[in-house]
């Protein structure tokens, strides 16, 4: 039988990742590499005749038709889910599946890597995204990103109360921000961003909004931009009030 399967090349062999190749028609594992063994620390034979979705959250039995559906249809598919360890643990796991035909039949390849450390530092980035925005918010300071690609704006939940609205009532966009703007600024404040964009210059900024209730206030806003990301990111607080002037700008 293990002649006639798609053969595992050394480079697939000694890969890090796990591959796994299936029967297409019952789920049944028919081949893999010694990441397999090494991950779930089970052996060969207990492997290779097994049924995939008894390996972990691969996929439901249930699922499995409408799944190689797809895949057989030229469409690979990404998802994470968990993989059974010996023992009875587990572990999170990325997974690639693709279709593939060989001498007249069909397999399943999925390709599966232990994202363990990726979760760990996604969870450890999302603590101190925490810790960031909860110190921004004591120092009542907000932050944008504009994705300079798309035009897309991110807004923290104090932008919009540092433009006199209530948080979350307003869109965040660079219209809106502009619009909130001082007339006597907003050129200035224009040409500010469209340095840091297409020359890199530092953005930093002193200047005048006015709230819907037409008191004028002042902000301080410094940033530049990610090139990597192409992301324009900005911190931005209150200055004093220096006026508080009624139906004039």
């Amino acid at each position: 039988m293990e002649n006639e399967l798609p053969m595992i090349g050394s480079s697939i062999e000694n890969a890090a990742d796990i591959f796994l190749l299936l029967d297409s028609d019952t789920g049944r594992i028919l081949s893999i590499n010694q990441s397999a063994v090494d991950a779930t620390g089970y052996s060969q034979n207990e492997l290779v005749g097994s049924l995939v979705w008894d390996l972990g959250q691969v996929i439901e039995e249930s699922c499995w038709v409408d799944f190689v559906k797809q895949l057989s249809s030229g469409k690979s598919l990404v998802f994470e889910s968990s993989i059974n360890i010996s023992g009875g643990d587990a572990f999170p796991a990325e997974i690639r599946a693709s279709h593939l035909a060989f001498e007249g039949n069909t397999y399943v390849m999925a390709v599966i890597s232990n994202i363990t450390d990726r979760r760990r530092n996604e969870a450890l980035l999302r603590k101190s995204e925490e810790r960031f925005q909860s110190s921004l918010s004591f120092a009542n300071i907000g932050t944008w990103d504009w994705e300079t690609s798309t035009g897309s704006i991110y807004w923290s939940d104090k932008i919009a109360p540092l433009l006199g609205y209530e948080k979350g009532s307003l869109e965040a966009s660079n219209e809106n921000f502009l619009a909130a703007v001082h007339p006597g600024d907003r050129e200035r404040v224009q040409r500010a961003i469209t340095d840091c964009i297409e020359r890199g210059v530092a953005y930093n900024v002193e200047h005048r909004v006015v709230w819907p209730d037409e008191t004028v206030h002042w902000l301080y806003e410094r940033g530049d931009v990610k090139r990597e990301l192409k992301v324009m990111r900005c911190a931005c607080c209150a200055l004093c009030r220096i006026y508080q002037i009624k139906n004039r700008l």
